[in-house]
């Protein structure tokens, strides 16, 4: 499916990612007319339905040769490669950044993780309301005279990491539109 409308027509992007704030991310540049490929494969499954707008599926295993090549291949002709591994898996699996910008360097590299790349809290998982917690924003919630009434994920999840990650990704869109090199964002 190749998007031919929208101010990202023309864009691909590979989206491995699966909890709400990547597919959320890649589903809006899919709505902004972006060819989104969702890669799935190995223990991974595919992300939940209502963030597949707008997007193609494909199963690789990159714990193999052959899903690896593959992998390679669809990534010498991407403009834009998302993971939400904890730090260091994707290098393992031959798709870090320095891999695979080694086959693209125009390639733009969004990883989606919840407490970034290192620090104290980098191998941590996390979700919505453990950011909301941290940030002291979990506790605006509710009654005051009450413990915080737990809201949807769309605070964190889907504002500060989907939304926050889609506009990365723009930023360094633009970005290589001037320099012609891709970029790191996480």
């Amino acid at each position: 499916m190749t998007a031919t409308t929208g101010p990202l027509a023309g864009v691909r992007v590979l989206d491995m990612t699966r909890l709400a704030p990547g597919p959320y991310a890649s589903m809006l540049l899919a709505d902004l007319g972006a060819e989104v490929i969702a890669i799935g494969g190995g223990r991974s499954g595919l992300p939940v339905p209502a963030l597949s707008r707008g997007k193609e599926f494909i199963s690789l295993d990159l714990k193999t040769a052959d899903g690896l090549d593959a992998l390679h291949t669809l990534v010498s002709e991407a403009d834009v490669f998302m993971e939400g591994f904890r730090p260091g898996v994707a290098d393992k699996l031959g798709a870090g950044y320095a891999e695979l910008s080694a086959l693209n360097p125009g390639l733009v590299y969004c990883s989606v993780t919840g407490y970034g790349q290192n620090g104290p809290m980098a191998q941590r998982a996390g979700h919505d309301i453990n950011y909301l917690a941290i940030a002291g924003a979990l506790g605006t919630f509710g009654p005051s005279d009450h413990p915080p009434t737990l809201p949807l994920n769309l605070v964190a999840d889907f504002a500060g990491g989907g939304l926050l990650s889609a506009f990365g990704i723009m930023s360094a869109l633009y970005d290589r539109t001037r320099t012609g090199k891709g970029a790191l964002r996480s």
